[in-house]
């Protein structure tokens, strides 16, 4: 009983043994059936290898944030200088306004100079009441015998 008790106790089965997991011909890879876990170098490796991926991934977002925040501060310029550009425009288009109305005036100007001088040089014999009763006259006189 003690020698079956001591070959149960010392059997491959009960014991677990890590080597037993690894395939004969291969030692790099397991049997999938007879795993029997990690041995603590194995959890250490992919304990850091679980922490570098997370500070990767941490890095990667900060420098995503960082370029977006770069991205909005120069969208953020173009669109002050777009809204200057349109207010310069703005102000041209007005100045042109205010050219266009000032020649318009001086042209409407000159046009009432001309046309006063044409009724004072041109047109002179203004049609006045000595005219009508010229009419009246030659009338009266037509009607006598």
């Amino acid at each position: 009983a003690e020698a079956q008790k001591e070959s149960i106790s010392n059997s491959k089965l009960l014991k677990e043994d890590l080597s037993d997991t690894y395939m004969t011909g291969n030692p790099n890879r397991r049997v999938p059936y007879n795993f029997k876990g990690f041995s603590p170098e194995e959890k250490q490796r992919i304990l850091d290898q679980q922490m570098r991926q997370i500070k990767e991934k941490e890095e990667r977002a900060n420098k995503q944030l960082e370029e977006k925040f770069e991205y909005d501060r120069q969208q953020e310029m173009y669109r002050r200088q777009l809204v200057l550009l349109e207010r310069e425009k703005i102000a041209e288009q007005q100045k042109e306004a205010q050219r266009l109305a000032a020649f318009h005036q001086s042209q409407k100007l000159e046009r009432n100079i001309q046309k006063r001088n044409l009724t004072q040089e041109v047109y002179q014999n203004a049609v006045s009441p000595d005219f009508y009763n010229r009419f009246a006259e030659i009338n009266v006189q037509n009607q006598r015998p």
